[in-house]
């Protein structure tokens, strides 16, 4: 049985539309704690975990430059950092949690391994489409102006997508389609998660002109 400790895991590339997927499942009942105001991030799990841990590796905090070669295998105490902090922040184990976090992918092995019946949902996009919103969105293209940059960094993470769906089952989820007003495949990914599908907040929360999808 899976264990409501485990979260609803929620990454993929930057700029794919993570943030968007997480607001719809939040919308459907994810608790999601203290988060930064829009993105749907955990902001101590953020902040006193995954960035920590990344750096304390030798990481560059954010995930982006330097590319990093590897990935994290072990993060000491993890689950037990995380259901601390969840628990300070009041998740009762009444419903489903989610946690969003891209840079999660660099340390994959680590969060399957502390969290085995966590429900994996994989936010994907056209690659060049991520390359071409990196370059013209300021705090991302800061880290480089360079499109030879941003092609790397994406196959790296493309990758590392790859590696997470040959170990475990995902749940992809395209946020064009979102955009578009097709919300069958959102809705799927709610209902696979245990998560009760209300169409009308789900809509609140869409809204195309923010979004460059096109």
């Amino acid at each position: 049985m899976r264990s409501r400790k485990d979260p609803i895991i929620v990454t993929g590339l930057p700029r794919s539309g993570t943030s968007l997927t997480a607001g719809c499942l939040h919308a459907c009942g994810a608790w999601v704690g203290n988060v930064v105001e829009g993105l749907y991030e955990n902001k101590a799990i953020r902040e006193d975990v995954v960035k920590k841990h990344l750096h304390d590796n030798g990481f560059d905090s954010l995930g982006v430059n330097p590319i990093p070669r590897d990935t994290i295998q072990d993060v000491p105490n993890l689950r037990k950092k995380i259901l601390k902090i969840i628990k300070n922040e009041g998740y009762d184990e009444s419903g489903e949690w989610l946690y969003k976090e891209a840079k999660i992918l660099l340390m994959s092995a680590a969060w399957r391994k502390e969290f085995p019946s966590a429900k994996w949902i994989m936010v994907r996009r056209d690659p060049s489409k991520i390359v071409n919103s990196c370059l013209n969105t300021p705090f991302m293209s800061a880290h480089s102006p360079s499109l030879d940059f941003w092609n790397q960094w994406v196959r790296f993470n493309l990758r590392k997508i790859e590696e997470v769906k040959n170990n475990i089952d995902c749940i992809e989820v395209w946020p064009q389609k979102i955009i578009e007003g097709d919300l069958s495949e959102i809705k799927g990914a709610a209902l696979s998660v245990g998560l009760e599908w209300d169409e009308s907040a789900v809509k609140k929360i869409i809204h195309p002109e923010r979004w460059s999808f096109s």
